[in-house]
């Protein structure tokens, strides 16, 4: 008899484990955050250290404790591949807009960002951009669109005067990718030439996937420009360092807002990357505030791979999840509310947007290589 009380007992308390775990369960709600961005393909690293930046900030905020629509809650990310396809980017937005996620971090180009923001904004839901520069994304007036760095126009507007001032570059060349990003900044560049009475020599076009920049640097050579601005990708940029030293002419390569002041062009450009100049979206590592908490954590986690914007991500991240929080909700519209009117202090600084979501007052900062290391050579703020 006493075994049967004894086993009875046990039967008992193993009954009232586990509805306390069910009740408490019951009691608890999870967060979804989006990622979406290229993780195959050849901008598979660059995205993926996105990704991982998100990651990191969702495992951080889930040490704390949160409280959402009056429930204790914790963080996921729900991870997608857009393989930079915009056809692709179409379908998982309209695969998020049926889902549970209260936000999406991402999309990682400007063109994937513009045929997805419609989508989301008309089910209200958050949309921050860690690297989409292109001004037309915050300029379709969607509530819901916002970005976490600054766009082509104010980076094209403080890197031509330091050329032309300080480096007195006034002749020179243009190539572009014909991607949304590679034809806009270029277009930019281009006007801002124009009106500022530097010589456009050169140009030239080639496709998103192209390594072979012969035609283009011969003709180059031939009117003897000062310096090339490309308008791509980190690969080809990359190609072209290289193409250009093999060719052994001399002229300055400048890229902006594309993510090359990173060890990948280095490492892919090798003595190719010496003089090569970057602008790039916010302040250099060493002046943000957060840098080294972020870095180590990023660092104990993921490893070196590290671009210009995988910060961005992190603290596009942590942005969302501040106004979810300070919102106590989890539906859509609360929390792009709660976006357009947040304060934030990042790991790059001071967060905050304006009406149409775009940074306010964004830094910038001026790169080169020297002695095969990225040096800082001046940092910017826009006014606006």
């Amino acid at each position: 008899m006493r075994r049967l009380h004894y086993h009875l007992g046990k039967i008992a308390c193993l009954c009232l484990l586990a509805l306390l775990w069910v009740t408490q369960a019951a009691a608890s709600k999870t967060i979804l955050i989006a990622f979406v961005g290229p993780l195959s393909g050849s901008s598979a690293l660059y995205g993926q250290s996105l990704k991982n930046a998100a990651q990191l900030a969702i495992d951080e905020a889930n040490l704390q404790t949160n409280t959402i629509d009056g429930r204790r809650a914790s963080f996921k990310l729900s991870v997608h591949d857009d393989k930079e396809d915009s056809n692709m980017a179409v379908v998982i937005a309209n695969y998020l807009t049926r889902s549970d996620a209260v936000g999406v971090i991402g999309n990682i180009n400007t063109a994937n960002s513009l045929v997805s923001a419609q989508i989301f904004d008309a089910v209200h839901l958050a949309h921050i951009s860690p690297a989409s520069a292109g001004r037309d994304y915050t300029r379709k007036g969607y509530r819901s669109a916002f970005r976490a760095i600054g766009h082509d126009d104010q980076a094209i507007d403080l890197l031509l005067p330091y050329l032309r001032n300080e480096l007195h570059i006034t002749r020179m060349a243009v190539i572009n990718n014909r991607t949304h990003f590679g034809k806009g900044i270029g277009d930019l560049i281009e006007q801002a030439m124009r009106e500022q009475n530097t010589d456009l020599l050169v140009r030239d076009t080639v496709s998103a996937r192209s390594v072979d920049f012969n035609a283009a640097l011969d003709h180059i050579r031939r009117v003897k420009a000062e310096a090339i601005f490309f308008a791509g990708n980190v690969e080809q940029a990359a190609m072209l360092a290289r193409s250009i030293k093999r060719k052994n002419l001399k002229l300055r390569l400048i890229t902006a807002m594309a993510g090359t002041a990173s060890t990948q062009f280095l490492s892919s450009a090798g003595a190719a990357s010496e003089g090569v100049i970057s602008l790039e979206y916010g302040l250099p590592p060493e002046q943000m505030p957060g840098w080294k908490k972020f870095y180590a954590s990023y660092y104990k986690a993921f490893g070196d791979q590290i671009n210009p914007f995988t910060v961005c991500a992190y603290d596009a991240t942590k942005v969302l999840i501040a106004a979810i929080r300070q919102a106590g909700s989890s539906d859509r519209r609360t929390v792009v509310e709660r976006l357009h009117a947040i304060r934030y202090q990042g790991a790059m600084g001071p967060i905050s947007f304006t009406p149409k979501g775009d940074l306010l007052k964004p830094f910038f900062t001026i790169y080169e290589v020297r002695n095969l290391k990225w040096q800082t050579v001046k940092v910017m703020q826009s006014p606006s």
